[in-house]
């Protein structure tokens, strides 16, 4: 049974948006922090009234999140 939930976030113009890999949750914020908040808020409220089983998971996940983080200005 799988016991992570894998997330990606990525910068989408002044915004970073953060997407499921294995479950239907996407969620933003203005930064990486308020995005990662976001994205346990809105996990937790898409398990609210869920069997958890249903998904494939045994208890409550861990999330796993892949940043992809533009270039520095300076190494291009």
């Amino acid at each position: 049974m799988n016991q992570n939930i894998h997330a990606y976030i990525f910068q989408n113009g002044s915004k970073y948006t953060a997407n499921c890999a294995n479950i239907p949750v996407v969620t933003q914020g203005d930064t990486i922090e308020e995005t990662l908040a976001n994205l346990q808020e809105a996990v937790s409220l898409f398990f609210e009234d869920e069997d958890l089983i249903e998904f494939g998971f045994q208890s409550y996940p861990s999330i796993v999140v892949t940043f992809e983080l533009p270039p520095l200005a300076h190494a291009q």
